[in-house]
């Protein structure tokens, strides 16, 4: 563990620093005892469904009409996955979330990654889209469009997310032919 951490700190202006970071914390997680293993997951867990339980409450406040409450909850939790990124790709890894393995096999099929594809445990798309979504309703439309493109960079093989990408895109044209 001293040897890994002590590694962690040689090479962290490495070129590749963020790639050995993550390999030197996948073996420190190995090297654990697993009651602490189980602490660790437990934590994350809690802070998942954490998270899930937001977008479960923002979708109710959809439901509901309640647009306002909803973009609230939405942009403090945009905020706290913004501030902390995770999932960043690097030189071995590429991240994303897709929701179906459908998705996986078609973004691998036309796309052709060279690094590998890792799932990110965070639902960024889905919380991306949602926010994008408000933000169309609420007529921010130049906002939306850059968080459905966000939404777009973790699952850039769902459709319901790219249809609604293409929304701001009509209104502006439509707009467009008016003037």
């Amino acid at each position: 563990m001293q040897y890994l951490k002590e590694q962690s700190e040689k090479y962290k202006e490495h070129e590749y620093a963020k790639e050995i970071l993550r390999a030197c914390g996948r073996l420190m997680f190995e090297l654990i005892p697993d009651d602490k293993k189980r602490e660790l997951e437990r934590l994350i867990d809690n802070d998942a469904k954490g998270t899930e339980a937001t977008i479960k409450e923002i979708r109710f406040n959809v439901f509901e009409g309640n647009i306002e409450k909803a973009y609230k909850l939405s942009e403090t939790l945009v905020s706290k996955i913004e501030a902390a990124p995770m999932f960043e790709n690097d030189a071995a890894s590429e991240y994303f979330i897709f929701d179906n393995l459908f998705e996986q096999i078609l973004y691998a099929y036309y796309n052709r990654p060279q690094k590998d594809l890792r799932r990110a445990t965070i639902p960024y798309g889905e919380i991306f889209y949602m926010h994008g979504n408000l933000l169309f309703e609420m007529k921010r439309i130049p906002e939306a469009r850059a968080y459905l493109e966000k939404a777009l960079r973790w699952n850039p093989a769902s459709c319901t997310i790219a249809f609604e990408y293409m929304r701001p895109f009509q209104v502006l044209c439509k707009f467009k032919k008016l003037i």
